[in-house]
């Protein structure tokens, strides 16, 4: 992942953070990445036998909201 140090889970078990690799028999696997202030990632990766399968995620930061926008900010209780 960029940026490294997300934590990844499998079916939404964690299995450690990021750069990680894991070995998984053939199918589908749900999977997730997540790390503080960035938008979490989701994908079904579908491993097959012999091949190796990789995701590289590069994460999106989120967007982050004013406390003033909710909590006695001008949007909220000073209307003008």
């Amino acid at each position: 992942t960029r940026p490294s140090e997300a934590e990844v889970y499998l079916f939404g078990v964690g299995q450690g953070s990021t750069p990680l690799t894991l070995r998984l028999a053939p199918g589908p696997y749900l999977l997730s990445v997540e790390r503080r202030g960035h938008v979490t990632q989701r994908k079904t990766l579908h491993v097959e036998e012999g091949l190796d399968t990789s995701w590289k995620v590069e994460f999106i930061k989120r967007k982050r909201s004013r406390l003033g926008d909710y909590v006695g900010g001008r949007g909220f209780w000073n209307r003008n």
